[in-house]
């Protein structure tokens, strides 16, 4: 007897036996106990006709357990009192609580924690916290439906972090890690009729946390769904869905294995499962009846079918292409026992002369990483959350998505599936602070090692049927060992059909090659991405993390681009990363807290979108640099050439909208409804552009949009998947004449020396030589001094690098407060009653550092002014932030109007989106609400700018030759102090920045200084100006 119950423990799943005594929670050999079998998601329906809903709420063998639970909050797992899964317990301290849910953002509890490297707690693996592991306690009372009586009952859990101990009716039923994958338990022998009670402890911190160091908010609880099924004795346990294409692509092979289980006492004989693939319009394709013929008690058979389908309508992201595939169960006497439905999409994926082949094309990966989140509730994503994700990645060209770090809910997968993504499916694996600081490198050590194995086999047991699954992820930043290549053959063993993805080496961030079917690395230099693809022409490569876009940044994303289209091995990779993870904060500040962590210092806040879903500006240039239509001048007459960048798709269902434009306004427009263009190939034409539509001189530029011309899943008609804008005839700046030649102009001296004329009055400070009154027909036009600026508030990129950081040089330097000597300052009267004024003053920073100033400013009788100035620097300062001027004008002046890069802000290494063109907007909207306060709305290639009130009074301001704006109604002072109090104070005034240049945004990572070079302000000296005309 002794013997059997040593036997039957180590069988169970997931546990090996071990002589320390330590608890479930802190032993790396126990991670599943009496978990059912891993297997594809699948709930069983009564009939075909509900089955095809792919609604698991249709189906009368399915119950929610969802919804409001009863809670206990503990600070650690020591204090659960025996009796918690008890019947009748005092629930005085209890509350409620809904699931799914984290129990972080629903009460007073202990407080949500982000971190990205070092555990909330010490390094000292396995073990977690003893005094301090918060803890939740549930209970939920439900019944089973009276027609399940002689079925089996299964409960599963689809997500629960970071592990669950489960009871019902008192007993326990088994336990579980690796609260990213489901467990299920089998319950039918532990039912009662009427309520039952079920419990489960929930353990914040446990050893399984160990592998699971991602960055992200550390959350706990159920958090995922929760529901009871019932089966036959006899049931489609699981089942495996693959296609194997021709050499042609053409034909192919449908492979289904159906696994069968018995779950009776006695053998099951003469029964059958049904098979029917169908296309879209529900015509069957293959239909075939598998006899399993007799199955044993308590065992398992498998079912096979290998047919071959006729030019199946393929299955890729362009094309998402689903079959139907439905599997009934029947009995020896014709019943139907129950029905399993799943999509099917027919697709080949392969590694080929060193690339990955999908349907036999070396595709581009246009992705991005995406963290399961929403800003109220946590790790609990709706389907509707999981749909607005993907559409709005489809709309800007995101084929391609990697579920960082872990597995996500089985629904989205579906999604991908049907909307058409491309998925890179990754395991809970992540071990950072032990691979990178503690150099404890867990993949070596054999106590993990079921554990490592476990988490994959079962992502691929769970996942494999999904067609929009092109590779498998043994997770991230972990470094290398024996237990990775263990995970990787058992991954194999299931599924040869995928490569399979790891980045991560030994030690932290070596570059050297990355091993297994794919090279990949993070944030690489354009140098080191081509250096690793000539060290191994086997293999494709992929960037798993590129491109991170933090808070205002993606500068310099197109030479990545250029890069991958002129390398056929280099085929994209995944942007880092999808959405901001910024928690809501129930009204403090402006909307979200706990934005940085303080226990690693690193922002929350990586995404291309808002945690709100809001697009980021950034996102112009994302979808740009990655639309799928490209398109060259081929004379400077209006011949293009056009290149259709898909791979499956061609151009039949876009038209392509052109407009000739003036110095911003149109000239001629058209539309071409024919782009018979195949994919992956190019074609000519011809716009009707005269030599009268280019012979007036002026700015010429030809603006072309490509647009839908049905309907879409994901866009209606008319949306522009792509835009283009080609310069057809040069910008030549000049000075704005004098409109009405007035009055000659008066000088009055003293410490504030006053210029006048008929309807102009300005004042200059001696003391600083800069204009601090501008007043224009009876208007004050300045608030604040026109002044030299060379600071701009940080960006996230900006602060990246600690010491060396741009952001710490600008202070240190002093950049944003600075001391003015005027050195010399004099007026001069003109013959045509113009006044100019030169001014040579020191401008003082903070170690001595110096820059030479040199202003003159032509005060012209009409009330302009022509400012130019040259800039001489001291040794010792930094890149600078901007060069340029700042004043401020009246809160009245909410208006502007420009011709230059737009409608959304821009940057010297961001700006392939932003054409030029006539933009106008209110002041008020040129802000942009990232999370983390910082430099935001910049305007480049300005020709002009109007600032005006509601009369249409104002100032204009035109740059000699272009310059750089930025217009908003709150101060730089009070944009810095938002940082830290997360409030900012708006509306006061309306503050101008006109700069020659702004230093460019970087995006390579955003932890160093990598602005490239070409963007940055080092030079010695510089010289810049522009004319102000009032309005």
């Amino acid at each position: 007897m002794k013997k059997i119950l040593i036997l039957l423990i180590l069988l169970l799943p997931g546990v090996m036996l071990t002589s320390q005594s330590l608890p479930e929670w802190e032993n790396p050999r126990v991670f599943r106990i009496n978990n059912e079998a891993a297997h594809a998601t699948l709930m069983p329906f009564a009939d075909k006709a509900t089955a095809l809903t792919f609604d698991k709420s249709n189906s009368s063998f399915y119950k929610s357990l969802n919804g409001t639970w009863r809670f206990r909050y503990l600070t650690n797992p020591s204090m659960t009192s025996d009796d918690f899964p008890a019947d009748s317990i005092n629930e005085s301290r209890w509350t409620n609580i809904e699931v799914p849910g984290n129990w972080q953002l629903q009460g007073d509890f202990d407080p949500p924690v982000f971190t990205n490297i070092i555990h909330p707690f010490r390094a000292d693996p396995p073990r977690v916290p003893q005094d301090y592991n918060p803890t939740g306690l549930y209970r939920k009372t439900f019944t089973v439906p009276d027609e399940w009586k002689g079925r089996q009952v299964f409960l599963h859990f689809a997500g629960v972090q970071s592990n669950a101990t489960v009871y019902l009716n008192g007993k326990k039923v088994g336990y579980n890690e690796d609260g990213m994958l489901p467990a299920e338990y089998n319950i039918t022998g532990m039912l009662r009729p009427g309520d039952n009670l079920l419990a489960v402890q929930v353990i914040n911190w446990s050893d399984g946390s160990w592998l699971e160091d991602q960055d992200f908010w550390r959350l706990s609880g159920i958090y995922r769904d929760v529901f009871i099924f019932s089966t036959p004795s006899q049931h489609i346990r699981d089942y495996y869905v693959t296609t194997d294409l021709d050499e042609m692509y053409r034909d192919a092979t449908f492979n289904l294995r159906v696994s069968l289980k018995n779950y009776a006492a006695s053998a099951a004989k003469n029964l059958s499962v049904k098979m029917t693939l169908s296309d879209a319009s529900s015509k069957p394709v293959l239909e075939k009846v598998l006899k399993a013929g007799s199955v044993g008690a308590k065992k398992e058979t498998l079912l096979k079918v290998n047919e071959l389908v006729r030019d199946p309508l393929k299955w890729t992201a362009e094309t998402p292409n689903l079959y139907t595939l439905t599997m009934e169960l029947i009995s020896s006497s014709g019943e139907v026992l129950e029905v399993i439905s799943s999509r099917v999409g027919f697709r080949e994926v392969e590694i080929k002369n060193g690339q990955l082949l999908f349907n036999g094309k070396a595709i581009d990966i246009k992705g991005t990483n995406r963290h399961e989140f929403d800003p109220d509730r946590g790790r609990a994503v709706s389907r509707e959350s999981m749909i607005r994700d993907i559409i709005l990645m489809k709309r800007l060209n995101v084929n391609a998505v990697r579920t960082s770090h872990y597995p996500n809910d089985p629904e989205f997968y579906s999604l991908c599936d049907e909307y058409g993504l491309y998925v890179m499916d990754e395991a809970n694996i992540e071990s950072h602070e032990l691979w990178a600081v503690r150099r404890y490198y867990i993949a070596e050590k054999p106590e993990w090692k079921d554990a490592w194995v476990d988490r994959g086999v079962r992502l691929v047991l769970r996942d494999r049927n999904h067609p929009s699954i092109f590779s498998w992820s043994m997770g991230n930043e972990t470094g290398w060992g024996p237990n990775f290549d263990a995970m990787y053959k058992a991954m194999k063993a299931l599924d040869p059909t995928r490569p399979i993805h790891y980045e991560s080496k030994t030690p932290a961030y070596a570059n050297v090659l990355s091993r297994y079917d794919i090279i990949s690395t993070m944030y690489p230099t354009l140098d080191n991405i081509v250096s690793l693809m000539n060290q191994d022409p086997s293999r494709p490569v992929i960037i798993c993390e590129y491109a991170h876009t933090m808070g205002n940044g993606l500068g310099n994303f197109k030479k990545y681009w250029d890069l991958f289209y002129k390398y056929p091995r280099l085929q994209g990779g995944f942007n880092w990363d999808w959405v901001d993870q910024g928690l809501r904060s129930d009204g403090r500040g402006d909307g979200y807290w706990n934005i940085v962590n303080y226990i690693d210092g690193a922002n929350a806040n990586d995404g291309l979108i808002n945690p709100d879903r809001i697009p980021q500006p950034e996102t112009h240039e994302f979808k740009k640099i990655m639309q799928n239509i490209s398109v060259k001048d081929v004379d400077g007459k209006g011949r293009l050439r056009i290149s259709n960048l898909f791979f499956f798709t061609d151009l039949k269902d876009v038209k392509m909208d052109w407009e000739l434009i003036r110095n911003g306004y149109p000239v001629s427009s058209g539309s071409v409804e024919d782009l018979d263009v195949n994919p992956q190939d190019s074609a000519e034409l011809s716009l009707p552009l005269t030599a009268d539509m280019l012979g007036r001189d002026g700015e010429y530029y030809l603006n072309l949009v490509f647009r839908t011309k049905t309907d879409l899943p994901w866009a209606v008609k008319g949306f522009d998947i792509a835009s283009e804008q080609i310069l057809m005839k040069a910008y030549k700046p000049v000075i704005p004449e004098v409109n009405v030649k007035g009055r000659p102009l008066q000088v009055t001296e003293g410490d504030i020396v006053t210029i006048s004329g008929k309807e102009i009055s300005i004042k200059v400070s001696k003391a600083t030589g800069t204009i601090i009154s501008y007043v224009f027909r009876g208007s004050e036009l300045v608030t604040d001094p026109l002044q030299p600026c060379f600071w701009r508030v940080p960006t996230d990129n900006d602060e990246g690098g600690g010491s060396r950081s741009f952001a710490a040089r600008w202070r240190k330097a002093g950049l944003d407060r600075y001391s003015v000597r005027v050195k010399a300052l004099d007026f001069k009267a003109q013959d045509n009653g113009d006044v100019i004024m030169n001014v040579s003053s020191d401008l003082v920073f903070m170690g001595e550092r110096t820059m030479d100033f040199r202003g003159s400013y032509t005060f012209r009788t009409d009330g302009s002014i022509v400012f130019s100035m040259d800039l001489g620097l001291s040794d010792g300062f930094p890149p600078l932030a901007r060069v340029g001027m700042q004043f401020s004008m009246p809160a009245s002046y909410d208006h502007i109007k420009w011709y230059g890069r737009g409608p959304f802000e821009s940057y010297q290494d961001r700006k392939e989106s932003a054409h030029v063109g006539l933009w106008s907007g209110s002041v008020a909207d040129q802000y942009f609400p990232y999370v983390m306060h910082q430099e935001n709305g910049n305007k480049t290639d300005v020709r002009w700018i109007k600032i005006t009130d509601a009369a249409a009074t104002g100032l204009k301001i035109t740059g000699t030759p272009l310059m750089e704006v930025n217009v908003q109604n709150y101060s730089q002072d009070a944009l810095n102090l938002a940082k830290p109090s997360k409030k900012l104070y708006r509306g006061d005034k309306t503050y101008i920045n006109i700069d020659l240049k702004q230093m460019g945004l970087g995006g390579d990572d955003s932890w160093s200084p990598r602005v490239h070079e070409e963007y940055q302000l080092r030079e010695k000296s510089y010289s810049f100006g522009f004319v102000i005309s009032p309005l």
